[in-house]
């Protein structure tokens, strides 16, 4: 088996997961990038999304040991009809709600504007 299709395995299993709300997704520490990390207990994976001006956009997964040194990795250019990309895609929709808490976000503030009288807690 290549190294692609183990990691594609690893994308959706890890999709899965995060649909569950199975993985403890992470913010990658570069500010201003925003991009995802799993820490294991030897390695991790990251997910970055590149926006470049010029180009289509592209998602990469890739996988670190220890040292943190990459030894793979899965890209895919922005192409709604690429399967790779509507993985990689769906896998940033999920680790950024996951790692920056939007969903519960929204419950509050939709549960807050939906109460009868004034909205917002007092200063």
């Amino acid at each position: 088996m290549k190294l692609a299709d183990k990691i594609r395995e690893i994308a959706t299993r890890l999709l899965e997961k995060s649909r569950s709300n199975e993985v403890n997704w992470q913010k990658g520490d570069d500010y201003p990038r925003l991009w995802f990390v799993v820490r294991f207990e030897k390695s991790h994976l990251e997910l970055r999304y590149y926006a470049p001006s010029a180009d289509p956009d592209v998602i990469a997964l890739s996988l670190h040991n220890e040292d943190g040194t990459e030894v793979g990795k899965l890209t895919a250019d922005e192409d709604p009809e690429n399967a790779d990309w509507k993985l990689l895609e769906g896998l940033w929709r999920e680790a950024e709600r996951l790692a920056t808490g939007w969903d519960k976000v929204i419950e509050d503030v939709e549960r807050g504007i939906n109460a009868k009288g004034p909205i917002g807690l007092p200063s």
